[in-house]
């Protein structure tokens, strides 16, 4: 029963950061909501972290090549 709950409570606060970005707030910001005196939600907090983390992983894994390409190139003297 605790377990039950404790997804009903995790999915409300999915939907809550979702609206909060969705109305122009940044992820950092809406995952900051999240860190409260009464209690935090550590394990909501990580997972958010990973929303923000797997965008920029996709970018650096597609323009890698590009990316090592233009730190070689600048490090070559003459």
């Amino acid at each position: 029963m605790q377990d039950v709950e404790k997804r009903r409570a995790m999915i409300i606060n999915v939907i809550y950061l979702a609206m909060l970005v969705a109305i122009g707030f940044t992820l950092q910001i809406g995952l900051n909501t999240l860190l409260t005196p009464y209690g935090n939600n550590y394990d909501l907090l990580i997972a958010g972290s990973m929303f923000g983390i797997i965008p920029i992983l996709v970018i650096y894994l597609i323009f890698q090549k590009y990316l090592i390409d233009g730190m070689t190139a600048g490090a070559v003297k003459g």
